[in-house]
């Protein structure tokens, strides 16, 4: 999963005191300018035919640690509070996304729940030449974007 799909629901809950989302296993999210730079690699240079690599985060991270990883880059308590599927919808709904989006929200709240995205290794950033950013560094790196206040 993408680092910076975090970036507006962790901003929301720093404005807010509390992220709200729906319990899943632990999710190696990567940022997309390391995936990017793993690609470019590949692409770039020889030796990679017929290879596959897995382009995720160097540590996996539950809900409840990307939270404390926001409070900590944010400098402002950040609680979790697990919500359940049907509370998530009506919440991504009512904040105006549409059905299509609210139902993708949805089955990757499933597919995590089931441990799609909690593979770790090394190819990003082995591939990339430095190491991938764990989400910790990624939102220090983004403090601003968490600080961000955004017209209501």
């Amino acid at each position: 999963r993408r680092a910076e799909d975090l970036l507006g629901p962790l901003a929301q809950a720093v404005r807010a005191g509390v992220y709200e989302a729906p319990a899943t296993a632990p999710v190696a999210f990567i940022a997309l300018e390391d995936a990017a730079a793993a690609a470019a690699a590949v692409l770039a240079g020889p030796g990679h035919e017929g290879r596959t690599y897995f382009f995720c985060g160097p540590r996996a991270v539950t809900a409840e640690e990307a939270a404390r990883a926001a409070a900590e880059a944010a400098g402002r308590p950040v609680a979790y509070r697990p919500v359940s599927d049907e509370d998530y919808a009506r919440a991504l709904s009512g904040s105006g996304l549409p059905a299509p989006a609210v139902e993708r929200a949805l089955a990757l709240a499933a597919a995590a729940r089931e441990g799609a995205f909690d593979l770790v290794c090394g190819d990003a950033g082995r591939l990339g030449g430095r190491p991938a950013q764990e989400l910790e560094q990624f939102l220090s790196l983004r403090r601003d974007v968490l600080l961000r206040v955004t017209p209501t």
